[in-house]
């Protein structure tokens, strides 16, 4: 895992960190619905929303590190996005199998994937 630079505060770790886990904390929320109540908007919403949601999450992930380790490289940052945010992911899915009217699914799960290559990308684009 990339190490934490010494010369980093506290108070700017937290600062980092705070988007990144509260969109995680608002994640966890949304897979607590039941299926039941889940309004249908459009056909294929679903696909849509977790390549959306998981884009942002990953650009917030990606946020943190490099904020906190401003010297390691993109590439190395990336793969550890990528493999906290798809064990996130697989960690959702398995959350919802016990959500009445859920349940787990690994096409959601090729749909977050996407959208952590979405969101990957587009920061490295945006810097």
């Amino acid at each position: 895992m990339p190490v934490i630079q010494n010369n980093i505060s506290p108070k700017k770790i937290i600062v980092s960190w705070f988007p990144a886990i509260g969109f995680a904390a608002l994640i966890f929320y949304l897979s607590s619905i039941p299926g039941k109540n889940m309004p249908q908007l459009f056909p294929h919403q679903d696909t849509l929303f977790h390549i959306i949601e998981y884009a942002l999450f990953t650009m917030l992930i990606t946020r943190a590190f490099k904020a906190c380790c401003p010297k390691i490289s993109f590439i190395r940052i990336f793969f550890w996005v990528f493999f906290l945010s798809f064990s996130f992911a697989l960690s959702d899915e398995f959350h919802q199998a016990f959500v009445p009217g859920r349940f787990p699914s690994l096409y959601d799960v090729a749909s977050d994937s996407i959208g952590i290559l979405i969101g990957g990308t587009f920061y490295r684009w945006l810097k």
